[in-house]
């Protein structure tokens, strides 16, 4: 218990992990085109991808930011300004400060999956998790927001209204564990000012209310 505690003591800026499905590329490229260097925060993309399909998402991505943009690897330790990309077919965790890779299940569901990687942010970093879901169907990444926000961390979601498909945004808002709901840009900014974190409540003007 004591060198896992060490190992997670490494992280000490935030991970924002970014879920997204159908019609994410688009709010995408729309969240991290606002994002600068010197943010402070690293950034995971759980986009769902066919399993056989070879994913061009780290060069659309990458020119969209002047962040660095690659491929989750496995035992890789994750440093700020960077956006990793989880690849097709394999769930993502973060463990003992490391990212892990992972062979999803046989059955149909959605890979990679948001849940997953919330939750092992919420169990690894507590108030330093950040979560971020966009447009997509279905309610992946629904748990996952729950289980950041128990742990003290933060979510913003995508404004239904914005997203090509409002599946995934609408069933993390029904949740009740949304401190705010945002157009993709406006979740950059709040991101960029993640010091000030603690003061994002629930509801007001333009949060979900609980």
């Amino acid at each position: 218990m004591d060198s896992e505690n060490q190992r997670q003591k490494l992280i000490t800026w935030p991970i924002v992990g970014i879920g997204s499905s159908a019609g994410g590329l688009e709010a995408l490229t729309s969240m991290i085109g606002s994002i600068e260097i010197g943010s402070d925060c690293s950034f995971v993309v759980i986009q769902h991808l066919s399993p056989h399909y070879r994913s061009m998402l780290v060069q659309l991505l990458g020119r969209d930011t002047p962040l660095a943009v690659q491929e989750v690897k496995h035992d890789e330790i994750p440093v700020p300004d960077v956006i990793y990309v989880a690849p097709a077919n394999h769930n993502v965790r973060l463990h003992e400060g490391v990212f892990q890779l992972l062979e999803p299940p046989e059955k149909v569901v959605p890979k990679p999956s948001v849940d997953m990687f919330f939750r092992s942010l919420a169990d690894e970093l507590g108030d330093l998790a950040v979560g971020v879901i966009l447009s997509g169907t279905g309610s992946d990444g629904a748990v996952g927001v729950k289980a950041i926000k128990a742990a003290g961390g933060t979510v913003l979601v995508q404004t239904p209204e914005t997203a090509k498909y409002d599946g995934m945004p609408r069933s993390a808002i029904d949740t009740g564990a949304v401190d705010m709901v945002l157009p993709p840009k406006e979740i950059a900014s709040r991101i960029l000012s993640l010091a000030d974190l603690p003061e994002i409540g629930v509801g007001g003007a333009d949060g979900a209310s609980d």
